[in-house]
């Protein structure tokens, strides 16, 4: 799962203006952020950061070539700028390309199925359908999305270092932020021996519970009232095969290192 989310780094700072610049109004200790992320941060990290919502619309497109994924809750007034780990990306990358694999491979022989892509790190907008609130903006590791659908069904993050707790919470977001558009949320927690769900590798690398299912449906990544285009057909990915995606991610990290 991944990273606000991660507690691996975390720090929470106050933003301070930036000079005037030809170049770009973001505040220095954004900048500075950006810098660190880039230079000396081994590990998932992120930052929280007081950002009011007009400087946030004013200074999106420089941020958005800065940041790959940040969320942002307009409520409070904070921005949470991530870095994910190789590990992190490739894990989650390799999972969107297996459960992508399955979904086709059952459509594929659905007489004009619809059709259900991972947009992986695309916005997904949340609240805004209460209007007691200000909104929300998260960028998820990835997300399945029916091509009707204006929102994704189905969302999974991977992370290292959150609780239980916090990792329903994310949950719980995608889920009534989204008015129940987001039906599922997938979580994957690499840090070991954390939280109370069922593990897939051990502290040595050790594949474990072989025997265990990830269990979807393909009505999990679609709105209600296009349930009735998709077969029942399950889709079960075994743990053997969240196994050997790790051992994937673990082999890129490895391989790229001089």
């Amino acid at each position: 799962m991944a990273d606000e989310r991660d507690g691996s780094a975390a720090l929470e700072v106050e933003v301070t203006p930036r000079a005037a610049s030809s170049t770009s109004s973001i505040p220095d200790n954004i900048l500075e952020r950006h810098q660190r992320l880039e230079s000396d941060i081994a590990w998932p990290y992120f930052v929280s950061l007081k950002l009011e919502p007009d400087v946030l619309e004013s200074i999106r497109p420089q941020l958005n070539d800065l940041f790959r994924r940040y969320d942002y809750d307009a409520d409070v007034g904070i921005i949470t700028l991530r870095m994910p780990s190789k590990i992190h990306d490739d894990f989650a990358t390799e999972f969107g390309l297996v459960l992508q694999k399955l979904i086709d491979d059952i459509l594929r022989a659905v007489p004009n199925a619809p059709r259900i892509t991972d947009r992986q790190s695309r916005l997904v907008k949340l609240w805004e359908h209460d209007k007691a609130k200000k909104g929300g903006e998260c960028y998820p590791d990835g997300q399945f999305k029916d091509d009707r659908a204006s929102k994704p069904g189905l969302v999974y993050e991977v992370a290292y270092s959150q609780t239980g707790e916090s990792l329903e919470k994310v949950a719980k977001d995608y889920i009534v932020g989204t008015k129940g558009a987001v039906t599922t949320v997938v979580c994957f927690n690499l840090k070991y021996n954390e939280g109370h769900s069922s593990a897939f590798q051990d502290s040595d690398g050790r594949m474990v519970n072989g025997d265990k299912l990830v269990k979807l449906r393909l009505t999990d990544m679609a709105k209600e009232k296009y349930s009735d285009d998709y077969p029942l057909a399950p889709i079960h990915i075994p743990f053997t095969e969240l196994s050997r995606i790790l051992d994937f991610a673990k082999a890129q990290t490895e391989g790229s290192s001089p």
